[in-house]
């Protein structure tokens, strides 16, 4: 668990939000990134291999949401909705 969270736990405080806990920690990542690159002896070497890294792990991926490359199935409509909409 994260320390600051744990200290809130146990002093009955609120508890602070796993988005927030999430983007603390990406923060404290990058930050150790830059006090490791600056203390390096070969800061340009670090560098590519930082980005390479970086490169790997943070890739893009597809929308699932867009329905991007998948089956639609049939568009017709049902009877029941024709139905309705002779109603109407």
């Amino acid at each position: 668990m994260q320390p600051n969270q744990l200290a809130n736990l146990r002093h009955k405080r609120p508890a602070y939000t796993v988005g927030s806990m999430i983007n603390f920690v990406r923060l404290e990542g990058v930050l150790t990134v830059c006090q490791d690159l600056a203390k390096s002896p070969d800061p340009q070497r670090h560098l590519e291999q930082i980005t390479t890294a970086f490169h790997a792990l943070f890739q893009l991926n597809e929308s699932g949401k867009h329905m991007v490359g998948r089956d639609l199935g049939r568009l017709e409509p049902t009877p029941s909705l024709k139905y309705h909409a002779v109603k109407m």
